[in-house]
């Protein structure tokens, strides 16, 4: 999905293949955790590609389809780092941020032709997308500071089908599961330098 045309030869080969598509979710990521002058420059261009410029496109050829309709659903992954402006993190957040923004102004075009759009803020998940080793990750699911994957997909899906009546969210367009992770987004606003400084020191040897 890094690819540039990507979202055309997807949204063509549904049409060829007679598939409708009623539910889109854009949830194909690519994480980078490094200082931008130390990161590849080819790999800054596939996560602003996939994050940002495709995932644009996706909503743009589908979401066309299902105007016309007059139905559908269209789910964009943000994340919780766009609180997260930290060193390390610069290009992943920003992109991030992006989805958001898109996504709730792009829900707000959409609301009269009857498609629902909602940007999802999930925290850390219990995937190989941070390279965080197994133990570490049971560790965190113990702990509560990671989710499965699965008990994301159940909290969204239900927050984006029916309005989020029995989980937490910011707005009708922005999702994030979890009320300490939405307790604690304040917190992140207003964190030492000193913090984040730690933070990176600890951090240092994950980037790559």
């Amino acid at each position: 999905m890094a690819v540039q045309d990507s979202a055309y030869r997807l949204h063509d080969y549904c049409r060829e293949q007679g598939y409708v598509i009623d539910l889109l979710v854009n949830d194909a990521g690519m994480f980078i955790y490094n200082d931008v002058l130390k990161c590849d420059t080819r790999r800054i261009e596939d996560i602003l590609n996939l994050h940002v410029v495709t995932l644009t496109l996706m909503c743009r050829l589908f979401g066309e389809d299902m105007a016309a309709r007059g139905c559908g659903w269209i789910l964009n992954l943000a994340s919780y780092s766009k609180w997260m402006c930290w060193p390390g993190l610069s290009v992943y957040s920003a992109s991030k941020n992006y989805v958001e923004s898109f996504s709730k102004a792009f829900a707000a075009e959409m609301r009269e032709s009857g498609v629902k759009v909602m940007a999802v803020s999930p925290a850390g998940v219990t995937t190989d997308l941070y390279g965080l080793p197994k133990k570490l990750q049971k560790v965190g699911l113990y702990c509560g500071i990671l989710w499965t994957p699965s008990l994301i997909a159940k909290v969204t899906l239900n927050a984006l089908f029916f309005g989020c009546r029995k989980s937490l969210i910011l707005s009708i367009r922005s999702y994030v599961p979890g009320i300490l992770n939405v307790v604690a987004i304040p917190i992140l606003a207003i964190l030492p330098r000193s913090i984040v400084l730690l933070a990176r020191k600890c951090t240092k040897s994950l980037q790559r």
